[in-house]
């Protein structure tokens, strides 16, 4: 008894080691796919005149997602047949749901990293010193600094400033679109203009975040069902193989 229990733990532990060693393989793969993506758009799409700056200001690339997170939770899905059956849709969604918002914000990392070094080339400065003149703008305009700064800005203004100019044309520029609209609606819809500014640019986060849901999840079932069936064949396959040959009648 005890060496059928040993056996059995170290069965499940080997298949949970692979388990693992195979979900690290992929998310590496699909997280080089997304930056790759990102290279590809900077390189080619975004360089397009006049409508590449259209393309970027939405981050048409994240439409790349589709198939990114198809890859995911298909990949997913079918690694899941390495873990005991009652534990599958549990581990995996643990799994999954970091992944997922990890690998979906890598445009947002990318980008900031960009943006940082981009203004330490215009103003000639040091990394640490760009970010300290990021962090101060970020702060004035949305109260926030570093990457979640960013990304509440971005969200919200697709443009980013490269410079000190810039960066004081900007919110000048902004609080002039903002208060010419006020003027037109109205003081008491001052606060419906700022939401419509932010809700504009989540709008668009929220439509690349639902798709990406989607097809994870749409895929990981696929795969999992799919793992099913394979599990089964080869259950039948070892099964035929196992039993007697008939002796035949001479």
């Amino acid at each position: 008894m005890k060496s059928k229990n040993q056996q059995l733990i170290y069965l499940i532990l080997t298949r949970t080691i692979l388990y693992l060693g195979v979900i690290s393989i992929i998310i590496g793969l699909v997280r080089w796919l997304k930056e790759l993506s990102i290279w590809f758009a900077d390189k080619y799409l975004y360089s397009i005149p006049l409508i590449g700056d259209i393309l970027r200001s939405v981050e048409i690339i994240d439409l790349a997602n589709i198939v990114l997170f198809a890859i995911l939770g298909m990949a997913f899905g079918l690694a899941s047949i390495l873990l005991p059956r009652k534990l599958r849709l549990k581990i995996s969604a643990i799994l999954l749901i970091p992944i997922v918002a990890i690998i979906f914000n890598t445009t947002s990392v990318i980008r900031y990293r960009q943006w940082v070094e981009e203004v330490g080339v215009q103003e000639k400065l040091s990394t640490a010193e760009a970010t300290g003149l990021t962090n101060a703008f970020l702060t004035s305009q949305v109260e926030k600094k570093g990457f979640w700064g960013f990304y509440l800005y971005t969200v919200e203004y697709p443009m980013l400033p490269k410079n000190k100019v810039e960066m004081r044309e900007m919110k000048k520029n902004d609080d002039k679109l903002k208060l010419g609209l006020i003027k037109i609606v109205g003081e008491k819809f001052s606060l419906l203009v700022k939401l419509m500014f932010a809700l504009a640019g989540w709008s668009i986060e929220l439509f690349y975040l639902t798709i990406s849901l989607i097809a994870t999840i749409y895929h990981f079932k696929y795969g999992m069902s799919a793992s099913e069936i394979l599990h089964v064949q080869a259950d039948k396959i070892i099964e035929k193989l196992n039993q007697p040959k008939r002796k035949s009648v001479s």
